[in-house]
């Protein structure tokens, strides 16, 4: 399990408390040097990550080697935006 902590400007963060209807989840994109190999959807929304510590469980069934991850927002209609460090994964 992922502890994580989401980090936002303020001004984001009013913005999502104030916008109740927003449909954005949040999604894990797995990569192999720079392919996405692995797409998971953490069934968090946009809402979820607002506090300042929210927890993400994956199992993402890869073969064995050295990868990396990024979180990211998904909005219907558009295609997913990075919004994170790079953090890397070692699948033994």
């Amino acid at each position: 399990m992922l502890e994580c902590n989401a980090i936002m400007p303020y001004r984001y963060g009013m913005y999502i408390d104030n916008t109740k209807d927003l449909d954005a989840l949040i999604k894990i994109f797995i990569f192999d040097k720079k392919k996405i190999v692995r797409e998971i959807n953490t069934g968090l929304t946009i809402y979820s990550i607002t506090s300042e510590t929210f927890h993400v469980s994956i199992k993402p069934a890869l073969p064995t080697g050295k990868y990396y991850f990024q979180f990211g927002i998904e909005v219907p209609g558009y295609n997913a935006t990075h919004n994170s460090e790079k953090i890397n994964l070692i699948v033994e």
